[in-house]
């Protein structure tokens, strides 16, 4: 269960770093996008899992160890190309660079309709992450439960830090 929290944890630090990016933009996330983005974390990862161990039913658990192992690892890889290599221009890191542009209609709000494509970008990640610990076995609703939780709590976390720190330190 431990090793589950800590992946995910990883697995959500591109949530965070959105948080934290929309928060020192003045932007606030409100509860409803919030909710959206958790959701599609957890729907993700919860499919994924249940993917990964319909795999196990499937072909022998003995043949699946070595591939998930080394999907996991290619996982984590890309991961820390995405936020240390030069490369790191995706998508998301424009999002990071420019939070504003999601805020289509200027109010300094994200409500649920301008989070659609954020909460699904977020979420890609958890579909290699999920399959992977879905090969590996697990239970894909406690999985799904964690990632979900995992995603609200560190994106509201770190929105609110952006705001807080936006509002004490630069008024």
């Amino acid at each position: 269960m431990l090793e589950l929290c800590v992946f995910l944890l990883v697995l959500n630090f591109d949530t965070f770093l959105t948080g934290l990016a929309f928060g020192v933009a003045r932007i606030h996330i409100t509860w409803g996008a919030r909710l959206w983005i958790a959701g599609c974390s957890a729907v993700f990862f919860g499919f994924a899992m249940w993917c990964g161990g319909s795999l196990t039913e499937l072909l022998p658990l003995e043949s699946l160890r070595a591939p998930a192992s080394l999907l996991l690892l290619v996982c984590t890889l890309a991961m820390v190309l995405k936020y240390c290599g030069q490369g790191a221009n995706s998508r998301i890191n424009d999002m990071w660079q420019r939070p504003s542009g999601l805020d289509s209609n200027a109010d300094k709000r994200l409500c649920p309709q301008e989070a659609v494509l954020l909460g699904v970008a977020l979420a890609l990640d958890a579909l290699i992450g999920g399959l992977a610990l879905g090969m590996l076995e697990g239970d894909a609703a406690l999985g799904a439960l964690l990632s979900g939780m995992i995603c609200l709590g560190m994106l509201a976390a770190a929105n609110d830090l952006g705001l807080y720190t936006m509002k004490n330190m630069c008024d």
